[in-house]
């Protein structure tokens, strides 16, 4: 079973994310499912994949809940949520979810419980917030990296105490210019882990 999420890069093809999303669907195993949005968890549909009790809340090409259950099939433990973080800013830069999207993951807790693992392209200005500043001079000697755009100018290390020890930063994190308040709302419903890609040499 497969899932797919969209970036920065996904456009260039010359076709949309609901035609790509229509692409997959043609791949056995791919659980991306027409997006018919609600509110209510009578909007969950099932994958139709092998996973036959696997059950999906879609939002838009993207951007879903996959609830993820117990040995028993009876309670979900955690969800796996996907978010489309969109691809590039009018005003320069990296864009950010859609107004559609950060409403369904606000809404997440009315039809799943508070307990999320988010996966999407971009990552997030708080990543910086497990860096460590440090001074122009030092920068070669920390083997300190140029924060990117709105960071620029400044230089940021790893910090030891907040990453784990094969931790390693290789550019600045290349996150939207503007702060979309996405992070605030995933603390607030429950998310317990943000996966990003984009940046090619961070882990």
């Amino acid at each position: 079973p497969w899932v797919v999420t969209y970036g920065n890069h996904d456009f260039q093809c010359g076709l949309s994310n609901e035609e790509l999303d229509s692409l997959y669907r043609e791949f056995s195993c791919c659980m991306n499912r027409v997006s018919n949005y609600t509110s209510s968890s009578s909007a969950m549909q099932s994958t139709n994949c092998i996973l036959h009790k696997q059950i999906i809340l879609p939002c838009e090409p993207g951007t879903f809940a996959l609830p993820v259950m117990d040995e028993s099939q009876e309670n979900v433990v955690f969800s796996i949520v996907l978010i489309d973080s969109g691809d590039y800013s009018q005003s320069g830069g990296y864009g950010q979810p859609s107004k559609k999207a950060l409403n369904f993951v606000e809404k997440l807790p009315d039809s799943l419980p508070p307990r999320f693992c988010v996966f999407q392209h971009f990552p997030l200005q708080q990543y910086y917030r497990v860096l460590r500043e440090v001074s122009k001079d030092s920068a070669a000697q920390e083997s300190a990296i140029e924060g990117y755009r709105t960071f620029s100018g400044r230089y940021y290390a790893l910090d030891e105490n907040r990453v784990l020890p094969d931790g390693y930063l290789g550019e600045g994190i290349s996150c939207p210019d503007v702060d979309s308040g996405e992070f605030a709302l995933l603390a607030k419903v429950g998310a317990f882990a943000v996966v990003a890609g984009h940046d090619h040499l961070n882990a």
